[in-house]
């Protein structure tokens, strides 16, 4: 008959204890480690959307000054059966009207189709009226300035 082989420990009780103990704490930490990588992701979303909103703000707040401010405009005027055309810049912020093309001083009456193009604002003798016979929108001012700029 065989004989029964008796087990042998290779640690002491105390060490084997230790070692278990050791590996609860690993699993422990384990886990908790998984649940705050659940958690990670959420936050990181709720921050993302925190992030949005002082960008929506910012842009709302650009598209309302880019729609409330003066736009260029293409005329095209005569005098004395010359033609030609300008790209008209309304004044912003207290600056006058200007012609892009002369540094002299603009002005535009919608309700006559007239233009004003003058030396000094306080003299009107010094100004020259010429007939508007077209006014184009600030796309086709910005295809003009593009095929009319000089390199």
């Amino acid at each position: 008959m065989s004989n029964k082989i008796k087990q042998q420990k290779l640690l002491s009780p105390e060490q084997l204890k230790k070692q278990q103990a050791q590996r609860k704490q690993q699993k422990l930490k384990h886990a908790n480690q998984s649940q705050s990588n659940t958690l990670k992701p959420t936050n990181q979303i709720e921050t993302k959307k925190r992030n949005w909103l002082p960008t929506i703000i910012i842009s709302a707040l650009l598209g309302i000054c880019i729609l409330l401010a003066p736009k260029p405009a293409l005329l095209t005027y005569q005098k004395s059966g010359v033609t030609t055309q300008s790209i008209y810049w309304p004044g912003i912020f207290n600056t006058d009207a200007q012609l892009l093309d002369s540094h002299l001083l603009a002005t535009l009456d919608n309700q006559e189709k007239n233009l004003f193009i003058c030396h000094n604002q306080t003299d009107i003798s010094g100004c020259q009226k010429y007939q508007v016979i077209e006014k184009s929108g600030p796309i086709s001012a910005a295809i003009f300035y593009l095929s009319h700029k000089k390199n």
